[in-house]
């Protein structure tokens, strides 16, 4: 339960999110992991 306060981001990307495809990146081409993410509907 949220505490009092709290609200829900505008959006559902998450710092974790984007902190992962930060890493991914640093491994494969951004190419890849684009196409990766896109064909995994995100």
């Amino acid at each position: 339960m949220p505490r009092s306060g709290w609200v829900k981001p505008v959006s559902d990307r998450r710092l974790s999110d984007l902190v992962s495809v930060g890493l991914l990146t640093r491994v494969f081409p951004a190419e890849l992991v684009d196409q990766v993410i896109a064909d995994a509907g995100r």
